[in-house]
């Protein structure tokens, strides 16, 4: 199989980098959190997810947050990544079976107001992080979290069964689908955690807004893909766009690749255009102020994607790619 070299293709958005003031405290934070909760094993494991510099990752896509704001958010995001790994192609990533009672355990978690009926680290981890850090929340926005966290565990158990039926998805099919496991829309959602001001319902309903929403995630999860390839093509993964491009066009997978870079670059043309014209509609001063923020929010999400995949250990392949890798096959999660 060849290999892909990402900085050859200048994959590039036209949206400037930012950092949280409070990113140190964050790391900290992660790292104490990752120890008390022990979600993560032993020293060894938790040394992997530093590697991995996932506090990077939420000071730059959430920078506006606030401390106690940004270390809750951090926390969640850290689980899904520790979550979303123990289904990789060499873990549980065969047992559908395992991945859809998992999906079933998070559903009673979110849901329930006591015990998470499990003694394991995760769940207990989640636990106390949706019942106490996330007690405060909206309600209305805690709801639509929770359904968002649910969508994403459900993608998780449905791409483990068509990866032991074989099945690579069509591309529409795959875009669906990438976006549930991606969590995509628990990103929106904890933007609204991270800034303290929802969008309006008036922009909410708008084919716009919805079509921003889905060519931003596009844009994430493309990124993503690229960035993994190469890791991806070591783990006998089939579950990227580079390999259902190759599918549905008949390609080889060098072509492929270069269609998937083409998609990305569209998605941001299209971005700026659908930018463009949610400024533009007549909207209330301070319906345009938190569209305004929203859309900030967005570009912040997509810029820091993009350089945390540049520079993080996570997707790299060969000596160093050891680093970033969870150990997490001889952990319980029920």
């Amino acid at each position: 199989m060849p290999t892909f070299d990402l900085a050859a293709q200048r994959i590039g958005v036209p949206f400037s980098p930012a950092r949280s003031p409070h990113a140190a405290v964050l790391d900290a934070n992660l790292t104490a959190w990752l120890n008390e909760t022990s979600v993560v094993g032993d020293g060894a494991v938790a040394r992997r997810v530093r590697a991995a510099c996932f506090s990077d990752l939420i000071a730059s896509v959430y920078p506006q947050a606030g401390c106690s704001e940004l270390n809750l958010i951090g926390r969640l995001i850290v689980w899904m990544f520790v979550y979303d790994d123990h289904f990789d192609p060499h873990r549980l990533g065969l047992a559908p079976d395992r991945a859809h009672q998992a999906a079933d355990q998070l559903a009673r978690v979110l849901r329930s107001s006591g015990s998470p009926g499990s003694h394991e680290p995760l769940w207990h981890a989640l636990d106390e992080l949706w019942h106490q850090g996330f007690r405060e929340v909206d309600p209305l926005l805690r709801e639509r979290l929770a359904d968002h966290l649910l969508v994403f565990a459900r993608g998780v158990a449905l791409e483990v069964s068509m990866r032991v039926d074989q099945k690579v998805p069509l591309l529409d099919a795959y875009i669906d689908l990438r976006l549930d496991t991606f969590a995509w829309l628990v990103l929106v959602d904890l933007i609204e955690v991270a800034e303290g001001i929802a969008v309006p319902q008036c922009i909410r309903n708008t084919d716009t807004y919805a079509d921003l929403i889905r060519t931003t995630g596009r844009m994430m999860f493309l990124i993503n893909d690229l960035y993994s390839l190469n890791k991806e093509i070591a783990a006998g993964e089939t579950h990227n766009i580079v390999f259902v491009l190759q599918r549905k066009y008949g390609n080889e997978l060098s072509e492929a690749f270069a269609k998937a870079v083409d998609l990305f670059r569209n998605d941001v043309v299209r971005f700026v255009e659908l930018r463009t014209r949610l400024e533009r509609m007549s909207l209330s001063q301070g319906e345009r102020i938190a569209a305004s923020r929203h859309v900030r929010a967005l570009e912040h999400i997509v810029r820091g994607e993009l350089d945390w995949c540049r520079e993080s250990a996570r997707y790299r392949t060969g000596p160093e790619s050891g680093a970033a890798n969870l150990d997490l096959e001889e952990r319980p999660m029920l």
